[in-house]
């Protein structure tokens, strides 16, 4: 298993990846793993082949592969799969397993070719990026370091003092929120220009170099400092630069893809049994639309790790592209675990140091992880996402991981822990969120529902909310060294990173993806929320059913003509909040499914919710009204729906409910 699955699935979907409002408001809509963590699903064993010697040869890994590949398939309802194993400067193998496309039946009409069937790669995009980048750097027509805005032709804003560079863009570290809408286009909409996708900086909310939170928008600018810099459209760019000397014959930038590539394009499946869904096209696109086979992507595994040799980048810039770009000067103590390289992610196993990226659309799914120290590294790239979220990254993990552990690694003992590690796991316990969310847009209610709790064991370790190894056993963590804290099982690491008064600032997960303190005033939205509407929905229904049935009070509930009124509005304050609420989950289900997202629909749904917490006025005033009449049951009642609304107020205010900010 990878560090942390299940934050790492939340990075995933995610990345169209949302926690919906309607979760905590009680609504059906969908929820992305690990943004509220699903109980870990029963799976049926996979054959795992018998411990024997192995060696990196075709004839070891394709067994190896063939003993466990098909097996996953089935059992996680993905329909095909590519896979692509190089080692010595070569290809070990590329083997394609399931179906590119099935019919109705869901009867296979043609089989996975590793050499032709080209997958979407998400996010594995990002290393093309990172690599022209490099290019251009080692050519001296870019500096890592230098502020970003001497390449662009329009402003980027400095605060906090510091310039964004292309070093903090390459490694989600220019501190920009998270934005959703636009990232996944409804169905039939064209990709924009690349200056129209970037032309307009998310606000910044982390000094840069110190915070790293995942941002699809830093990679698509650095692709337009590309354009900009090279004079040639950046598609063109990778087409001359990266794809045509690596020899990456079919890989694509292009959405829709051209017509002698879109034949080989294997369809998309929200599962084995489920009919395809169309392409998927992207917004901000060069961080994420590649389209590639898995001969492509060994070509490309090959190009970084020739470091000799390589038709990319010379050694020095492979050098530099592969090793630790951020370092203990801005990033502290989350420096002690991995980081991120230029575009790659630390991901180490077993005292091998790997460098990864991972990617995901809707229903396509990829993960590439290579090893300079071996010269090895694995691709592999499926077609479903299969019989619930975590289906991906079950199968990634488990292909990947046990490629690095059967392969590479060596079994290193757990270290022991620190004497001072119960002390410091007090420090630690507390409720985090992602450093990947957003601040300015109602996306932040989303940000405030994912929470990650920390929890002392007692005895010196932690445990996290939904980290756990693949069984949804918790996994538990002990201070190893100061500042880093390590798996009981020795594989996953992670990095904290305290204040100068010894307070916890951030920790360390996964090298885009930190953990910040969540403060009572967030955490305590979702409960606000949920507080509101149940007490608001019971108040909608129980005025006409009273009406209705005739319920009879031992004193006659007479009302003044000002108290009628009163009531009146709360209940149409009421009615405003269950409108207002299902418009939100409304627009957070387009979002994450991509279809078209109204600006009509979510301002309505923010004048709605004004009312709605305008309705604490006429509720309040009538509480007070009815405790002055001595009525005390309906001042009770009143009080009880006035609390309602002030948690809706409370809901909204910290929940980013009221902003006006284009983005989401």
């Amino acid at each position: 298993m990878r560090l942390l699955s299940n934050l790492r699935r939340a990075a995933a979907l995610v990345s169209a990846g949302f926690v919906t409002l309607a979760t905590a408001g009680g609504l059906a809509a969908p929820l992305p793993a690990g943004a509220a963590v699903e109980p870990p699903m029963a799976r049926p064993a996979v054959a795992i082949p018998a411990a024997l010697p192995v060696s990196l040869t075709p004839e070891d890994v394709e067994a190896w592969l063939d003993g466990i590949v098909p097996a996953l398939l089935v059992r996680e309802g993905i329909v095909g799969a590519s896979v692509a194993v190089v080692a010595d400067g070569g290809i070990v193998t590329q083997r394609g397993f399931g179906w590119a496309e099935v019919d109705a039946d869901g009867h296979g009409v043609r089989p996975v070719d590793p050499e032709a069937t080209l997958f979407r790669i998400g996010s594995v995009s990002k290393l093309v990026v990172g690599t022209a980048v490099m290019q251009l750097v080692e050519e001296g027509s870019l500096d890592l370091d230098a502020p970003v805005a001497e390449y662009l032709d329009f402003d980027i804003p400095v605060k906090f003092g510091t310039p964004i560079t292309l070093r903090h863009l390459l490694t989600h570290s220019a501190g920009f929120e998270d934005t959703l809408g636009g990232v996944l286009l409804p169905d039939g909409e064209e990709a924009p220009e690349l200056r129209e996708a970037v032309h307009v900086p998310p606000p910044q909310i982390f000094e840069p170099g110190t915070m790293p939170g995942y941002s699809n928008y830093s990679n698509a600018l650095a692709a337009y400092v590309v354009e900009r810099v090279s004079g040639q459209p950046f598609a063109e760019y990778a087409d001359a630069h990266v794809f045509g000397p690596a020899g990456m014959e079919t890989a694509s930038f292009e959405q829709p893809l051209p017509a002698h590539l879109a034949d080989l394009l294997t369809e998309t499946y929200p599962a084995a049994g489920e009919p395809p869904v169309p392409f998927q096209t992207l917004g901000p696109w060069p961080a994420g639309s590649v389209s590639a086979s898995g001969a492509d992507m060994g070509a490309f595994m090959l190009a970084h790790l020739e470091t000799e040799s390589s038709p990319l980048l010379s050694p020095q810039s492979l050098e530099t592209m592969h090793a630790p770009a951020l370092t203990e000067e801005t990033l502290g103590g989350i420096a002690n675990a991995d980081t991120m390289a230029i575009s790659f992610y630390e991901i180490s196993r077993h005292g091998v140091r790997g460098l990864s990226h991972g990617g995901d659309l809707l229903h396509d799914h990829a993960d590439l992880w290579i090893s300079p120290e071996h010269g090895a590294g694995i691709f592999v790239a499926l077609n479903s996402t299969g019989v619930s979220p975590g289906s991906p990254s079950a199968v990634r993990e488990l292909i990947v991981d046990g490629f690095a552990d059967r392969y590479l690694a060596s079994e290193m003992p757990p270290a022991a822990a620190r004497s001072s590690s119960a002390d410091s796991a007090a420090a630690l316990a507390g409720s985090y969120e992602l450093s990947r969310r957003a601040e300015s847009t109602f996306i932040r209610l989303y940000s405030a529902a994912s929470k990650f709790v920390v929890t002392p064991d007692g005895t010196g370790g932690i445990t996290l909310t939904g980290v756990t190894d693949m069984g949804g056993v918790p996994l538990r963590f002990v201070e190893v060294e100061a500042g880093l804290w390590q798996s009981d099982r020795g594989t996953e690491q992670m990095g904290v990173r305290l204040g100068e008064d010894g307070v916890v600032e951030a920790i360390g997960m996964h090298p885009a993806f930190l953990l910040t303190p969540m403060s009572p005033w967030r955490e305590a939205v979702v409960p606000a929320l949920v507080a509101a509407i149940a007490i608001l929905a019971i108040a909608v229904v129980a005025w006409p059913v009273r009406a209705l049935v005739g319920v009879r009070l031992a004193r006659p509930l007479e009302l003044q003509p000002l108290d009628r009124r009163l009531r009146l509005l709360s209940l149409l304050a009421a009615g405003a909040v269950l409108v207002a609420t299902a418009l939100w989950a409304m627009a957070a289900t387009q979002i994450m499914t991509a279809a078209h997202q109204s600006q009509v629909g979510i301002r309505t749904a923010q004048v709605l919710t004004v009312v709605g917490a305008l309705g604490a006025v006429p509720a309040v005033w009538r509480a007070v009204r009815m405790g002055a009449q001595r009525r005390w049951w309906l001042a009770l009642l009143a009080g009880v729906v006035a609390l309602g609304f002030l948690a809706w107020a409370y809901t909204a205010a910290f929940g980013g409910l009221f902003t006006l900010s284009p983005w989401w």
